[in-house]
């Protein structure tokens, strides 16, 4: 009797089983079927975009929401295609597909769609320049340069204006400022090319003589950087013999890849055959916070 008892148990745990008792999947189906359709396409989208997910190729599908935070997933109405196309306003929600294939059907897992959040660009400037706090503008002596800097990660689709009117051939990261005028630009994350932005700021540049002789700062030394563009050593030749001083390179973003102090005297030596091929900024820093900025070539 304990021999049949037994049997009656296998054989009844079998039958159940065979109906799907326990494998059901969170929408409720077996996952018996001889296939896992998978989810492909962006789940991440640009502020204003549009993705369009999509599975492979079934006999019928029904596309499936479950809200941030829910417990269960809901079928989106009149969403069975082989696709789904979904804006920002969809964002924050899980998505899912049942396929079918021969009468099987079967559940993919869940993405979760969210977009991309991105703070306000700003700008950085370096360069040889006063701010006057009472007209709020950069003066600059002729013959200097003041460099623009769009921060990251607002490194594409690049526009600089002067006066509200594009600069012919500005489009990178920097610009060098050498006139006057009222500089703006606008800007996009590499990840998200349109979704272009303003920091919302005009920087107001005037260019001044600074003294009869044209001399920019005076007191300090004239400088010459030879060769330029450079390959491997760069030298810097003074007017006269140079004060205790340092030195700073900087990429066109502003990120600092190397300093050192200078030697006193009229001839110095910078080895810059490390660096990839690409334009800098050397920035000479002398006694009582003055400075003068380079922009060099790395070939």
């Amino acid at each position: 009797m304990k021999l049949q008892f037994l049997s009656l148990i296998v054989v009844s745990f079998f039958f159940f089983a065979s109906q799907g008792i326990g494998t059901g999947t969170g929408n409720g189906l077996q996952a018996q079927c001889p296939f896992d359709p998978l989810i492909e396409g962006d789940s991440i989208l640009c502020p204003g975009g549009s993705t369009e997910l999509k599975t492979q190729l079934y006999d019928a599908y029904q596309w499936y929401r479950r809200a941030w935070g829910a417990s269960l997933a809901e079928p989106i109405p009149g969403a069975t295609g082989q696709s789904l196309v979904l804006t920002e306003a969809d964002a924050l929600n899980y998505y899912s597909v049942e396929a079918t294939l021969n009468g099987c059907t079967e559940a993919s897992p869940e993405v979760l769609l969210d977009v991309w959040a991105f703070v306000l660009p700003t700008l950085s400037h370096t360069g040889n320049y006063e701010f006057d706090p009472n007209s709020q503008t950069f003066l600059i002596c002729q013959g200097d340069t003041m460099f623009l800097t769009l921060n990251p990660p607002y490194e594409a689709s690049i526009t600089w204006y002067d006066n509200g009117v594009p600069i012919p051939g500005e489009t990178g990261i920097t610009l060098p400022v050498t006139q006057s005028g009222a500089y703006t630009v606008v800007g996009a994350p590499a990840i998200c090319p349109d979704f272009i932005l303003s920091p919302g700021v005009v920087i107001e540049v005037e260019v001044e003589l600074c003294s009869a002789v044209g001399e920019p700062h005076p007191g300090l030394p004239d400088v010459e950087l030879y060769p330029n563009p450079v390959s491997e050593v760069l030298h810097l030749r003074f007017s006269s013999s140079s004060p205790a001083a340092t030195w700073r390179l900087t990429d066109l973003a502003g990120r600092l890849v190397g300093s050192a102090a200078l030697p006193e005297g009229k001839e110095a030596q910078i080895d810059l055959g490390h660096l990839p091929a690409g334009a800098w900024l050397l920035e000479l820093h002398f006694a009582e916070g003055k400075r003068t900025v380079k922009r060099i070539v790395k070939n």
